[in-house]
């Protein structure tokens, strides 16, 4: 299957920012965010940035406010990296896929330790 450009694009931002946040960033309100996944509309002109925050999603909030506020600096290093006419916008979403998968597992768990055993008739 061929990979489409704005995939490819896609991934390239989610590098380059994951790198920016992790080593370049000094701002405490993004420590230990993880970037999970960068979607790109088709004109690629904005990309939706996905992270999480494992363990305390109770700080997305703070986070998503840091981020949208150092859009400059990512804008910035990209325009450098990337080989695009336009440089995108972004827009940060928290994502929840980890808490839900814990809370699946969860819930699995506590179905398979309430399973009476099946006695031979």
């Amino acid at each position: 299957m061929k990979v489409q450009r704005t995939d490819r694009i896609a991934e390239e931002v989610r590098r380059e920012v994951s790198q920016l946040i992790h080593f370049e960033l000094s701002d405490p309100r993004i420590y230990g965010i993880s970037v999970t996944g960068v979607k790109m509309t088709p004109d690629l002109r904005v990309a939706r940035i996905y992270f999480t925050i494992p363990g305390e999603p109770d700080r997305a909030e703070s986070v998503k406010k840091a981020l949208q506020g150092a859009q400059g600096i990512f804008r910035k290093a990209l325009s450098k990296k990337l080989n695009m006419k336009f440089v995108p916008n972004f827009e940060f979403f928290y994502d929840e896929s980890m808490e839900l998968q814990d809370k699946i597992d969860s819930l699995f768990k506590e179905i398979k330790e309430k399973k009476v055993p099946e006695e031979d008739v």
